[in-house]
């Protein structure tokens, strides 16, 4: 009788321990499968002071499958001593003459991940798992003073990392195309358009 009720202990620690061992396998094959992940954009109404320009643009990476998938990201604390996680990512404007995208602002290499004033005070590149259903965000900004003009189309792409000089190229996901629909007035060159 002592040995029996000695051994159904172990059986179940054996048995935990070899579900949690499967269970870290198929995670971590599975932490690469990016095809689980979406790009989404939303547009909100916003006065940020740039003349004619009254909306900001944000991207934003969704896992919509199963499992984890693990992404590198630019983690900062603001100016207001907020923290956030931001993808890497690039605005691309569509030009019809030539049926092509055209990327007018990268900020997908490393070197993008620094503090500038006004916004991150500090940064610093980490992997991290995105989580089923979470998301992460590239930040708000006035897309539509980059230079776009009404009735351009315009998308985000978003990167599953950044890029490093010594390392393939990152897994893109562009969001939807949206079209832009104002444009900035005169004197809008040189204003901040990320806030």
């Amino acid at each position: 009788m002592f040995k029996k009720t000695r051994t159904l202990p172990l059986v179940t620690m054996a048995t935990a321990m070899s579900l949690f061992f499967l269970g870290l396998v198929f995670v971590s094959r599975t932490s690469h499968d990016f095809s689980v992940l979406r790009a989404e954009y939303t547009v909100e109404t916003a006065d940020i002071g740039i003349p004619g320009i009254t909306k900001m643009y944000d991207g934003r990476l969704v896992n919509k499958g199963r499992t984890p998938v693990r992404i590198e990201i630019c983690a900062y604390v603001d100016d207001a001593g907020g923290r956030g996680d931001a993808p890497a990512f690039s605005v691309q404007k569509f030009d019809a003459k030539h049926a092509t995208w055209e990327t007018i602002v990268d900020a997908s290499d490393a070197r993008a991940c620094h503090a500038y004033p006004l916004g991150w005070v500090t940064t610093h590149l980490r992997t991290r798992w995105l989580w089923p259903g979470q998301s992460v965000s590239m930040g708000e900004e006035a897309t539509a003073a980059r230079g776009f003009l009404k009735g351009e189309s315009a998308r985000f792409l978003l990167f599953t990392s950044y890029k490093h000089d010594r390392e393939h190229a990152p897994q893109e996901i562009p969001t939807p195309a949206f079209v832009i629909n104002e444009e900035s007035g005169g004197g809008a060159a040189g204003l901040r358009v990320r806030h």
